[in-house]
């Protein structure tokens, strides 16, 4: 706590927006936005790289949280302050870090994508910045935020070690994908007998829901990998005005049904974890094959008439 309390010295008004502005980068919506980018516009295998690592990120946060059940700062010392902005985000249990291994797992894949030094320079320290942020509002102590930034190494060099050997493979990256399948049911089984011990723990529940959200992104793995490769083979190139508009409709597509979802499954199964795996794998599903299928149709369409028209 000794470190907490320096950091709480430190606070002011403008060093508490600047690290609750570094805090977003590990933010779920910062992560999705990055890994559509790549999967759409870039390079589709790196994408799924991605989509392998940041699956078993969140899978393994997850997990930990669930077995070790380390209260937040506050809840060990009842004199310590955190910053009141970062409380609504400090869902569930501390350690591990979840923002912390999200912005590890992202800006450190990014770091291995890009060539430019400056820019690999700023994607390794980034996950350094909101790690101590997460430190700074008084949200996570060292131990949550170092395991986060260890294990979010060990995943980023082992999936990027994996991707070069999987890469264009479509039944290598098919059998990968399964596996990670078996990985997050392993990890649902596990949460699931927490929670039955646990039933009165509110934190383990949610901990049980996130794990089926983690178990619906894997399921689509498998099969992101075997479609797209065999039948609708999307290219990421393109002109700028086409790019920009995949990206605006296909964004604008995931998002709509990651949040409509919600009203019917809120009105059928309350509650229930199993709507947050359907939910999730149709989030997968769209951002995987369904926007690249409908930009591939279109596509075509312009290059037919491109051809018509000559």
């Amino acid at each position: 706590m000794e470190l907490l309390y320096f950091f709480e010295k430190l606070r002011t008004p403008l060093l508490n927006d600047i690290n609750q502005a570094f805090t977003y980068f590990g933010e779920e919506l910062v992560t999705l936005a990055a890994i559509l980018i790549i999967l759409w516009c870039v390079d589709k295998y790196f994408g799924r790289y991605m989509l392998f690592v940041g699956v078993m990120g969140i899978m393994t946060n997850t997990l930990l949280k669930c077995i070790f059940r380390i209260p937040r700062p506050w809840a060990f010392d009842s004199n310590f302050t955190i910053v009141e902005s970062a409380r609504a985000a400090a869902t569930g249990y501390s350690f591990p870090s979840g923002h912390t291994a999200n912005a590890a797992v992202l800006f450190w894949s990014l770091a291995v994508l890009v060539k430019n030094k400056i820019l690999k320079t700023v994607f390794i320290a980034i996950p350094f910045l909101v790690a101590i942020s997460r430190m700074y509002l008084g949200v996570h102590a060292l131990l949550d935020i170092s395991v986060s930034l260890t294990l979010s190494a060990v995943l980023v060099a082992g999936g990027h070690y994996i991707y070069k050997k999987l890469s264009n493979r479509t039944w290598l990256c098919f059998i990968t994908g399964s596996a990670v399948v078996v990985l997050a049911l392993i990890s649902v089984v596990i949460i699931s007998i927490i929670n039955i011990q646990l039933s009165e723990d509110i934190l383990v529940q949610s901990g049980l829901e996130d794990a089926y959200k983690v178990l619906g992104l894997a399921a689509a793995l498998p099969a992101v990998c075997i479609l797209d490769d065999k039948y609708i083979k999307y290219p990421t190139t393109g002109k700028w005005g086409y790019q920009i508009a995949k990206l605006l409709v296909g964004t604008l597509l995931v998002v709509a049904v990651k949040e409509l979802l919600k009203i019917p499954f809120c009105a059928i199964i309350p509650g229930n974890p199993i709507a947050e795996f359907i939910r999730y794998f149709a989030v997968a599903m769209t951002g995987g094959l369904i926007v690249p299928w409908m930009f591939t149709l279109v596509l075509k369409k312009l290059n037919s008439n491109t051809t018509v028209s000559s």
